[in-house]
């Protein structure tokens, strides 16, 4: 029986891999491939990429820009709080005898306590989810070319029952 079910999962993955589409064969959807964005034979860097959203589909230039805007401000607190971070630690190191109670080593570990807290609660989440939206942004502007696809629901019936189907 388990040889059966391998056998039939193995044929549905197979099938499902032959139907998948290819994003290559339509020449008006955008790919990115790191930093650089391509449309068909065209390769854009990030400023061709932006005025050529601007141009052409405002939805994903306005998606782009705020995660550009985003990472533009993820990459200003991650600098900072590694400055911060850096001189708490120096005014640890140079703290003169290693006594707890003076006014540098309060200052030091106060400089590394909120460089750390900046970096890693501010800087680093913000640079992810400006990144993610700008490369979002293709995703949004090949679905705003595709005239014809929407979703649906739609009703089914087979030998198993009825269900309800969310077509996309």
């Amino acid at each position: 029986m388990k040889r059966v079910f391998l056998f039939v999962m193995l044929c549905v993955l197979t099938f499902v891999g032959t139907n998948a589409q290819n994003v290559n064969a339509d020449s008006n959807l955008l790919q990115r491939h790191h930093c650089h964005y391509m449309l068909g034979d065209v390769t854009m860097n990030q400023t061709e990429y932006m005025s050529f959203l601007h141009s052409n589909c405002l939805p994903a230039y306005q998606e782009f820009l705020s995660g550009y805007k985003l990472s533009q401000t993820g990459w200003a607190v991650f600098g900072c709080g590694m400055g911060l971070t850096t001189f708490g630690a120096i005014l640890l190191v140079l703290n003169p005898k290693n006594s707890d109670g003076s006014i540098m080593h309060a200052t030091g570990i106060s400089f590394l306590v909120s460089g750390t807290c900046a970096t890693w609660l501010v800087g680093i989440p913000s640079l992810c989810v400006g990144y993610r939206r700008m490369h979002n942004s293709v995703n949004t502007y090949n679905v705003m070319q595709k005239k014809d696809a929407y979703a649906y629901w739609s009703l089914q019936t087979s030998n198993n029952g009825i269900g309800i189907a969310y077509n996309f």
